[in-house]
């Protein structure tokens, strides 16, 4: 291969690091939005006696609510548009076609996970501080 080739290679791998960190920053500033405008709801939660994976977990579900369709569906539509729009395919390109977008589809949901696992750990001090019972008192 050329080195034309692994430039090109460097460059989407750069801005596929710069994408995942902006996802992790976006995931986690809402995350921590959500904790702290139900924070009375958490500290009764643990109050309650609660799970203490509970609030965790469920910041997990639902960032993966919207991160998870919202990835997958635009991996799959651009590697549909890259297959549709390929006229005069050789033998064999609709293989590798697949092979490809199986491949795409399975490392964007990997990265997702990724993504979703360091918001999770990027906001774990703020749900510590969400379940803290001075919370309960009104304000």
């Amino acid at each position: 291969m050329d080195t034309f080739y692994y430039a090109a290679l460097a460059v989407v791998a750069a801005a596929l690091v710069a994408a995942l960190v902006l996802v992790v920053g976006s995931l986690s500033v809402h995350s921590v939005e959500s904790l702290m405008q139900h924070r009375r709801s958490a500290a009764a939660l643990a109050a309650f006696g609660a799970d203490a994976d509970l609030l965790p977990r469920t910041q997990r579900i639902e960032a993966g609510l919207i991160a998870f369709p919202m990835s997958l569906g635009g991996a799959l539509l651009g590697a549909i548009g890259l297959g549709v729009f390929s006229p005069g395919a050789p033998t064999g390109y609709w293989f590798w076609w697949l092979v490809c977008t199986t491949m795409t589809v399975a490392v964007t949901a990997a990265l997702v996970w990724v993504a979703i696992r360091l918001a999770g750990a990027l906001t774990r001090p703020w749900t510590r501080r969400a379940t803290d019972p001075a919370n309960l008192r009104t304000e």
